[in-house]
Parts: C-alpha cells; sequence; structure tokens
C-alpha cells in the first residue's frame, strides 16, 4: 500500500490473477456440483456470494487500473 506505484506492477498482476482464477475456478466447481450446488442459488447464501463475487471483481478491476 504505501509502495510506490511503478514498483508494485508484478503484485498487482498477481492479484488481478489470483481473483479472475478465484471467479472462474468456483463457477466451474458450481457447475460441475449439478444440483449439489442448489444451495448457491437461493436465499443468504446467493446474496452473499454475488456481493464476494461482487468485491472480487471490483477489486481485480481496480488491481488492473492505473499504475499497475
Amino acid at each position: 500500500v504505501c509502495a510506490p506505484a511503478g514498483q508494485t506492477g508484478p503484485a498487482r498482476r498477481m492479484a488481478v490473477l489470483g481473483a479472475l482464477l478465484e471467479l472462474g475456478s468456483f463457477r466451474l466447481m458450481k457447475r460441475r456440483m449439478g444440483p449439489a450446488a442448489e444451495p448457491f442459488e437461493n436465499g443468504r447464501a446467493r446474496t452473499l456470494l454475488r456481493a464476494a463475487e461482487t468485491l472480487t471483481s471490483v477489486g481485480a478491476a481496480l488491481g488492473a487500473g492505473p499504475g499497475g
């Protein structure tokens, strides 16, 4: 956080890559789970999952932004 933006490029790229891999692997896992993934599609679990995906996506977008 305190390092100059010009020196954080590799770390930011790895953070963005990690976020994208996390989002993709969770979607793949849900698809492979079939009917057992139903709890992720309803109620509070769905709301929390959507919030987590949104925050991860925003973090990746910010990490990929200027200065990276």
